[in-house]
């Protein structure tokens, strides 16, 4: 009757313990590490394909310059690169979170919405321009992920 006793004041203490962790959360695991866009896809390499052109994304870990693109059409033969310095560009990250980066570029007549989210193995990049309270989405593509050293393996234009 006494070990009887002593194992059910065991399991009390354990369940009492447990249910005062705030939140039921296990006050002995580590906590779970919320990455951001730019610091999960750093250094991904994303393609978009039609029949007109062919570009490159490569995400940079940099809130300044969140990507890169290189763009091949089809009466060229070398990509042109362009770095989104949005220093430059007059924009700014408005949300950086584990899925998804949203960017705005702010002018005098009009402002640009850009959203890219991946979803699977694929990420969406969608544009939206604002001009005089008036909504038009500019664009909206799916690149696909890629094993390619767009820093090394591509022809650049002059």
């Amino acid at each position: 009757m006494q070990n009887l006793f002593k194992v059910l004041m065991i399991a009390v203490l354990i369940i009492s313990f447990n249910s005062c962790s705030p939140n039921g959360v296990n006050l002995f695991s580590e906590p779970e590490i919320q990455q951001t866009f730019l610091e999960k896809y750093n250094g991904t390499t994303w393609l978009y394909t039609n029949d007109l052109d062919t570009t490159y994304l490569r995400i940079i870990n940099n809130k300044t310059a969140p990507f890169e693109t290189w763009g091949y059409y089809v009466e060229g033969k070398c990509f042109d690169y362009y770095l989104y310095d949005l220093n430059v560009l007059l924009g700014q990250v408005e949300n950086n979170s584990t899925n998804v980066m949203h960017i705005t570029l702010a002018y005098e007549t009009y402002t640009i919405e850009m959203y890219l989210s991946i979803i699977y193995e694929n990420l969406y990049f969608q544009q939206d321009q604002y001009r005089d309270g008036e909504y038009t989405t500019i664009s909206n593509d799916k690149y696909l992920r890629q094993n390619v050293d767009v820093l090394d393996g591509l022809i650049l234009c002059d």
